[in-house]
């Protein structure tokens, strides 16, 4: 049992290698990044609206403020990770 688990374990690791030397996985593994981005909208933004509530408290909304509150227009790309930082959370790193 043992010795054909080894042939078997040797004979997909020398057909791997093979078609790695053939070129046959090189498109598979490594294609265009050009052609993997195509579907993504280069539009791909979101807009949100920041500003001080009455508590002193920062509030961020994709919906403006109510009117005669001053508010700072964010633009983000929604194929973007965005971290909170400590300025807004309150918490360190520590």
């Amino acid at each position: 049992m043992k010795k054909f688990l080894f042939i078997s374990l040797l004979a997909i690791i020398g057909a791997s290698y093979y078609a790695y030397q053939q070129g046959m996985l090189n498109e598979y593994l490594s294609p265009d990044v050009k052609s993997r981005l195509d579907h993504i909208d280069p539009n791909m933004s979101t807009t949100l609206y920041k500003w001080l509530d009455k508590k002193g408290q920062w509030q961020v909304s994709d919906t403006p403020p109510p009117d005669g509150i001053k508010f700072e227009t964010l633009n983000y790309n929604k194929d973007t990770n965005v971290i909170p930082s400590e300025q807004f959370t309150g918490k360190s790193d520590d």
